[in-house]
């Protein structure tokens, strides 16, 4: 019964970098799919399908390029936003920022026991 319900991990993420969990944006060497962010309550509304690829976001990058070249706004560029990362990097911030809140509520909970004391 214990050999079925103790948890097992693949040998290969073990033993090779190649099978360990992803960060995010992080690029699939096979696939050359993006590691996005998503919604685990909203899992059923993610497509595959529709995850950024590396070709997806040099063909987006080159036209941000162009259109900047075009417009001579050199500025802009650097910090335009990719289309196909829009709703990954807003859910993103939207995670960092509970994540921030969180942290600074724990802190103010230490900060307010210790004064206590």
């Amino acid at each position: 019964m214990f050999t079925y319900l103790y948890p097992r991990l693949d040998a290969h993420v073990t033993n090779s970098i190649n099978h360990l969990l992803k960060s995010p944006f992080c690029i699939h060497p096979k696939t050359g799919n993006i590691c996005v962010p998503f919604d685990p309550d909203n899992y059923q509304n993610f497509k595959l399908s529709e995850v950024p690829t590396l070709t997806t976001v040099i063909n987006e990058l080159g036209a941000l390029r162009q259109s900047t070249e075009n417009n001579e706004d050199k500025t802009g560029a650097q910090g335009a936003q990719l289309p196909s990362f829009e709703p990954y990097i807003k859910y993103f911030r939207k995670h960092i920022k509970k994540c921030h809140a969180s942290e600074q509520k724990e802190a103010a909970k230490l900060e307010n026991e210790a004064g206590v004391q």
